[in-house]
């Protein structure tokens, strides 16, 4: 097994899970989630965590980053980031304002008043100047209008985990 390691327990409906390694040393309650899905939360510590509701966008930006050597965790939904945010604890966020069922400004909001503070990176399809300086007023580090060469966003990234 390799340097980490995980134990899955059944207790009722619910998974005690407690991932160990260098970085971490959490026990998290989940529901509903699959041995896959919290395997890949495992190495998670100084991640790129993506959230777009797009499959294709969050594939390709994925793969974006993985080509620069960063690691990286993909979410469909402000839900999904949410449930996965403590154990998480990516080094960045690259949000999406547009995500279908919220913003992913209300996302960072929601994030702030939870008592998380991770550097975020806005993106959008939307040329409303209403989302930029929404953006700007939360304090994200780099907003984003797709599409976007890779070296920008790798640009903001650097900026981001300084």
């Amino acid at each position: 097994m390799s340097s980490i390691a995980r134990i899955f327990l059944q207790v009722g409906l619910r998974r005690r899970v407690a991932i160990r390694n260098a970085n971490t040393d959490i026990i998290y309650y989940l529901k509903g989630r699959s041995r896959r899905a919290l395997t890949s939360l495992a190495v998670t510590r100084n991640a790129i965590a993506v959230v777009d509701d797009d499959p294709e966008v969050r594939g390709g930006l994925e793969l974006m980053l993985s080509s620069y050597g960063y690691r990286t965790l993909t979410f469909a939904s402000a839900k999904e980031f949410l449930e996965a945010a403590a154990i998480a604890q990516p080094a960045c966020l690259v949000i999406d304002i547009q995500l279908g069922e919220s913003s992913g400004i209300e996302l960072g909001l929601r994030l702030s008043a939870m008592g998380f503070k991770f550097p975020t990176i806005f993106m959008t399809g939307s040329q409303e100047e209403l989302h930029r300086r929404r953006a700007m007023e939360f304090g994200c580090v780099a907003f984003l209008n797709k599409p976007f060469l890779p070296d920008e966003l790798i640009e903001a990234v650097g900026k981001a985990i300084g």
